[in-house]
């Protein structure tokens, strides 16, 4: 009987998970700018957990905030972003038991779904409350 109940209210699908796609930009000022600020952000959230000892996500956005407001005029998604992205770089390093310090050399971003829009084969991002760029 108990069998039963279960399977009944089992629902299964398939679901197709894709962690990153990337697309081309124009070579824009706006553009390069909010990627080396992005790339800047994160290496502050590295050097902010390591000289702090942190691993935690909430730990970390929760004392970066106040000094990420401070230095940089973008959304709060953005720290949120880099600070994921900056333990994700801590975590690997210590897995690879590497010397030194690591640090975010590529031009990248990691968007949350709240900041950008697809318009057919155009995309635009918003960089903060005034401004949104396509």
């Amino acid at each position: 009987m108990i069998d039963n109940f279960y399977r009944c209210f089992c629902v299964y699908s398939i679901v197709e998970v894709i962690l990153s796609v990337p697309f081309s930009y124009d070579a824009i000022d706006e553009v390069r700018k909010l990627l080396e600020d992005f790339r800047e952000t994160v290496n502050f959230c590295i050097d902010f957990a390591l000289n702090n000892n942190i691993t935690s996500y909430a730990r970390l956005r929760r004392e970066v905030y106040d000094e990420w407001k401070k230095r940089w005029d973008y959304l709060t998604h953005f720290c949120h972003s880099a600070c994921k992205i900056a333990l994700a770089i801590l975590k690997g390093f210590r897995k690879k038991h590497k010397e030194g310090k690591p640090k975010a050399e590529k031009l990248f971003m990691q968007l949350d779904p709240q900041l950008y829009k697809f318009y057919g084969d155009k995309s635009g991002y918003q960089v903060s409350r005034e401004i949104f760029c396509s």
